[in-house]
């Protein structure tokens, strides 16, 4: 068995088989656990978004990439409480680069949503836009969604999306319902720019 010298002087030697593998003993951590450890992780959360009407096309929630570094999207969040009213699924999509609407637009006059780091104590902030709209508000966008899906109650997708620096993302949903509240989010992290 050869061993790789580790360079610096120390004596520290790392052993290589015949098959040229390096004998490791170490853990393993998925991104989103090593950028939550880094206090690079987030959730970005609409709340609760109140529909007392039907629609298409209604933006939900828009998320725009401020930082140098990409913003990567791990997981779609959906929610709905009571539909009673409901004959069928509300459909959800989510679209890139979306742009002005031409009324209520969700971009300009969207609320602020808070971007909450998931290290508890952690005061780094995200320079991250988050807006969430609902009933009145507008948004253009282009086919096809990135994510197109249905909804009765409470969904989490894994989707891995990543968004560079300056572009954005924005959900929007197809309401079935008459009645009840929306919550839409991502949990993501900024990469280390490596």
């Amino acid at each position: 068995m050869s061993v790789i010298l580790d360079g610096t002087g120390a004596g520290y030697r790392a052993k290589v088989d015949d098959r040229n593998r390096v004998k490791i003993n170490g853990t393993v951590r998925e991104e989103l656990l090593e950028a939550s450890y880094d206090g690079r992780a987030f959730n970005i959360n609409s709340e609760a978004i109140t529909f007392t009407t039907t629609g298409t096309d209604l933006p939900l929630l828009y998320v725009k990439n401020n930082d140098t570094r990409d913003l990567v999207l791990t997981n779609f969040f959906i929610s709905q409480s009571d539909r009673a009213t409901a004959s069928a699924s509300d459909v959800f999509r989510l679209y890139a680069s979306p742009s002005a609407g031409s009324s209520n637009d969700i971009i300009a006059n969207g609320t602020d949503v808070t971007v909450v780091n998931r290290k508890v104590g952690t005061p780094n902030a995200f320079n991250i836009v988050a807006k969430k709209g609902g009933e009145g508000f507008d948004v253009t966008f282009a086919e096809p969604p990135m994510f197109y899906g249905f909804n009765t109650g409470f969904s989490n997708v894994l989707v891995n999306y990543v968004i560079p620096t300056g572009q954005s993302i924005v959900v929007v949903a197809d309401r079935i319902s008459t009645t009840g509240d929306v919550y839409v989010g991502f949990n993501g992290y900024i990469s280390a720019g490596e």
